[in-house]
């Protein structure tokens, strides 16, 4: 597995990648030698955050953890990722295996770009996000929501055609946001 490391009010040390890779070695055991993994560390507020997130096949899976130690955000996070693994894993074989994510998985290449805050702390976008826009039904948008750990996934309905926007309810369960026609 191929690991890239940021760091954001941390600088990256030898012994500090040394360590991310000992941490994320058992996950190794899950992907090809192909997968790529790009792994955050910041530092804010006296918070230690590891994001990680592992691009295979176009799929994505995505933790993010914060303490006080960042020994301990990555155990929590590399813990956090591997249980999303193991408890996609079948579902993800089988679609993969029958074809109904071949092409969305061919297709789906987001990119990140991240925006400075500025020193008085107003409010501005702090990351835009680019993704594709293939079509898929409701239970591969429920799938992608739950393996990168967000609150919502925007995706195009196959049955409308339109962008629609899945989230997680407080009580449970998903809500689902279509347009209305005009």
């Amino acid at each position: 597995m191929n690991i890239q490391i940021n760091g954001k009010n941390i600088t990256v040390t030898d012994d500090l990648e040394q360590m991310v890779a000992k941490k994320l070695k058992k996950l190794e055991r899950y992907f090809r030698p192909d997968a790529v993994c790009h792994v955050r560390l910041a530092s804010v507020k006296k918070r230690e955050i590891a994001e990680v997130t592992i691009r295979v096949d176009g799929i994505v899976i995505r933790g993010e953890e914060a303490s006080d130690d960042l020994r301990t955000s990555l155990d929590r996070v590399t813990e956090k990722v591997e249980k999303q693994i193991l408890h996609h894993k079948t579902r993800l074989a089988k679609r993969v295996r029958d074809g109904s994510l071949a092409e969305w998985v061919a297709n789906l290449a987001p990119t990140d770009v991240d925006y400075e805050v500025d020193d008085e702390g107003e409010s501005e976008v702090t990351r835009d996000k680019r993704f594709s826009t293939k079509p898929m039904e409701v239970e591969e948008a429920i799938l992608q929501l739950q393996m990168v750990d967000h609150d919502f996934f925007a995706f195009k309905n196959a049955a409308t055609g339109r962008i629609n926007v899945l989230y997680r309810r407080r009580e449970g369960g998903y809500g689902l946001l279509e347009p209305e026609e005009e």
